[in-house]
């Protein structure tokens, strides 16, 4: 599984070093820049997954569906990881992680 590149050139070299079938995992909004399939499967990939895509546009998609019953506008937009992590309150559970951090940390 090929995870973590950053840039182009990273995810053109993977698959040469790697003497198995090929994976890559972009997320949405991560390091991974996103390339297109073609590319993907000229470079040796065997499989790519995006395992945060259909997540975010059914997050979308419930925030603009409520917020039209409510006869309001949503405001917010998961378009990226760090949105949906805003959504969801994940700033201030690592506030709250910070404050009381576990035993020996």
């Amino acid at each position: 599984m090929i995870e973590g590149q950053v840039e182009s050139v990273e995810i053109a070299e993977a698959p040469i070093e790697v003497d198995a079938p090929k994976l890559i995992n972009i997320v949405a909004g991560g390091l991974t820049p996103e390339i297109d399939h073609a590319t993907l499967t000229a470079l040796g990939f065997a499989i790519a997954i995006y395992p945060t895509t259909a997540l975010l546009a059914a997050a979308d998609a419930a925030v603009k569906a409520l917020a039209r019953l409510s006869g309001s506008d949503a405001g917010l937009s998961t378009a990226t990881m760090e949105d949906f992590f805003r959504l969801v309150g994940l700033d201030e559970w690592f506030d709250i992680g910070d404050r009381w951090p576990a035993p020996g940390e």
